[in-house]
């Protein structure tokens, strides 16, 4: 099995096998360069004093993202975050998720606003794991 099969430490396990309707045509280049973007960040990117992007929690991101795209979701958009971890972004219709992945990767805690619905689940991985695949299932009902 693959690190990427296998997904970040604090993933959910999975059992699908990866989905053609996902991330077909994505640039798996275009991702890596987007991480080595945020490798590259120096002390204070933001001039507000931010950190470096933490290499464990970038490492993590990039693993997440991989195992994400055996999914049928979208594209998520990749940002560092001042205190040195990766945040990854989706919106699809009336949901949006959000993911960060905090320095030294030990957690990744996540909130998902589902506007139909009218309510938010939130959580840390992988304590929450259940709550992240209704999220997940959220997102992809309408990618």
């Amino acid at each position: 099995m693959t690190t990427a099969e296998q997904g970040p430490s604090f993933a959910p396990g999975h059992t699908s096998a990866p989905d053609a309707a996902g991330w077909a045509g994505v640039s798996r280049d275009a991702l890596a360069a987007r991480f080595e973007e945020l490798a590259a960040l120096n002390p204070d990117w933001d001039s507000y004093g931010a950190r470096s992007v933490d290499p464990d929690a970038l490492r993590q991101g990039q693993l997440f993202v991989e195992w994400l795209l055996q999914r049928p979701i979208p594209i998520p958009s990749i940002f560092p975050v001042p205190d040195g971890g990766v945040q990854l972004e989706w919106a699809a219709g009336a949901v949006e998720l959000e993911v960060e992945i905090e320095p030294g990767a030990a957690v990744g805690v996540f909130v998902c606003d589902d506007r139909d619905a009218g309510h938010q689940i939130d959580g840390e991985l992988p304590r929450d794991e259940g709550l992240f695949r209704i999220a997940l299932e959220r997102l992809a009902a309408y990618a």
